[in-house]
């Protein structure tokens, strides 16, 4: 689980290599996580997004063999999208993948509150990974920040 706001800022920043990438799949084999493999021409990479009870994470794999059996395609309407930012929201452990038509939105708080969430431009849920028949068509809220936001920003300043 990510609790350091500079370690996700650091994701956050990572994840930006992935910009202008397409995706050609997006599927899971194994229970809590989903797989994004993003292609351009030069190159691919797979995300790996896991919402495991205790150790939600996300990162970066530049190899990623996909099994032939015990796989399911998810987050279908993803297929063909091309990344255009990321950003984390609310400066807590939501991180935002922003594509053409649709966002995906990482919740990574552990514990039962962690999830993966996409959207319409509306926020309107598509689909999810976790919970599909209590979210699908809601709206997604964002929850209120357990943590006040200060005006000192540690991440606001270069760490020599």
């Amino acid at each position: 689980m990510i609790l350091n706001w500079l370690t996700l800022e650091k994701i956050c920043k990572e994840l930006q290599i992935l910009i202008g990438m397409e995706i050609s799949e997006s599927f899971t084999q194994e229970k809590d996580s989903i797989i994004l493999k993003f292609e351009d021409e030069e190159s691919e990479a797979h995300l790996e997004i896991s919402t495991h009870n205790k150790y939600s994470s996300i990162f970066l794999r530049p190899n990623f063999a996909r099994a032939n059996k015990n796989t399911v395609d998810r987050f279908k309407d993803l297929k063909g999208e091309i990344l255009q930012n990321t950003e984390i929201i609310n400066k807590d452990r939501i991180i935002k993948l922003e594509f053409i038509r649709s966002d995906l939105y990482c919740f990574l708080f552990g514990r039962g509150g962690s999830n993966v969430f996409l959207t319409n431009k509306n926020r309107s849920i598509l689909d999810c990974l976790e919970d599909k028949q209590e979210n699908i068509n809601s709206i997604l809220e964002f929850p209120e920040r357990n943590l006040p936001i200060l005006d000192d920003d540690p991440s606001d300043k270069d760490i020599i």
